[in-house]
């Protein structure tokens, strides 16, 4: 339960550097459109952040699975990535 609870402390910090990251590209462009999601259906099994910005007159989307191991001697491997079975879940 522990690692679950630091795993969406990770998630929450990926989402304040995405928002930074923003911040600084609107200081240079104030017509930046933009939306920055959390848990967004939208992405599937990538549900953890959701970028939605428009370049020129398209929007674009990107989804992200955040990962995040807090035992430091197992890596996260690619079969934990694709992995579609929520028990073998990187949170155990």
């Amino acid at each position: 339960m522990i690692d679950c609870l630091v795993g969406a402390t990770y998630q929450q910090k990926l989402l304040i550097v995405l928002l930074c990251h923003v911040a600084k590209l609107i200081q240079k462009d104030k017509q930046l459109d933009f939306e920055i999601t959390s848990e967004d259906q939208k992405g599937g099994i990538f549900d953890d952040i959701g970028v939605r910005f428009k370049t020129g007159d398209r929007w674009r989307q990107l989804f992200i699975q955040a990962k995040h191991k807090a035992e430091k001697t197992k890596a996260i491997t690619w079969d934990d990535l694709t992995s579609t079975d929520k028990r073998d879940s990187v949170c155990d």
